[in-house]
């Protein structure tokens, strides 16, 4: 057997809590540096919504180059739920042809997490927090 697959990696894992409140702010609802100084894999979104949208609406989860980035335009979704139901989504970040790595803290692109919803007139009342799985490779 290869003493390659024997050995502990050296990979590190992590989870990072983003809070919403109030999903019909301009652009997106929250947003968080890639607090790491290296770059991550995000390997699993988990939203807990404890008060739903008055509306129908979707809460998306995406990456961005910048806090002023709209996760509906960024092309790069990792979840996508019903905002009007009180519970928890999962799922894991990797789709086909998915980019679930953020950039280091400080890079000019795809180095931030964005939370939004896709009506955000609909999602004044909404409250959630989602929790980012990561591995640093």
């Amino acid at each position: 057997m290869s003493d390659k697959f024997d050995q502990q990696s050296d990979v590190r894992r992590g989870t990072l809590k983003i809070p919403v409140s109030n999903g019909n702010a301009a652009g997106n609802a929250a947003t968080l540096e890639n607090p790491e100084s290296e770059a991550i894999l995000i390997d699993r979104v988990v939203a807990e919504i404890t008060t739903a949208a008055e509306a129908a609406s979707v809460l998306l989860v995406g990456v961005g180059d910048n806090a002023n980035d709209n996760v509906e335009n960024t092309g790069v979704e990792l979840l996508n739920t019903n905002a009007l139901n009180v519970g928890v989504a999962s799922g894991p970040a990797a789709g086909v042809n998915a980019n679930c790595r953020v950039d280091k803290k400080g890079a000019t692109a795809n180095a931030f997490i964005l939370v939004g919803v896709d009506v955000p007139a609909n999602a004044d009342d909404l409250v959630a927090n989602v929790f980012v799985d990561y591995i640093i490779p």
